[in-house]
């Protein structure tokens, strides 16, 4: 089953999407770990997490959209992007 995120900073809520096949929670971690080092490929989401921190952003489930090809799955994310 394939998954679409959002990571939202809760004062602005500007929101990273993602997408995973994975566990939702597995994902966050792995954006936390990225996040905690300074390398995560998104810098405005980077800068905003080493002002607010952790506490600051929550992760939600977008859509569930099961078994899907690539392009089913990018047309889901950047139909989340532009909302």
């Amino acid at each position: 089953m394939t998954v679409i995120y959002g990571l939202v900073h809760l004062a602005s809520l500007k929101t990273y999407v993602g997408c995973t096949s994975g566990k939702p929670a597995k994902r966050m971690r792995e954006h936390r770990c990225l996040l905690n080092q300074g390398k995560h490929s998104e810098p405005d989401l980077q800068r905003d997490w080493q002002t607010y921190g952790y506490a600051a952003f929550s992760l939600g489930i977008l859509e569930e959209l099961g078994e899907v090809s690539v392009a089913q799955k990018r047309a889901a994310e950047l139909r989340w992007m532009d909302r």
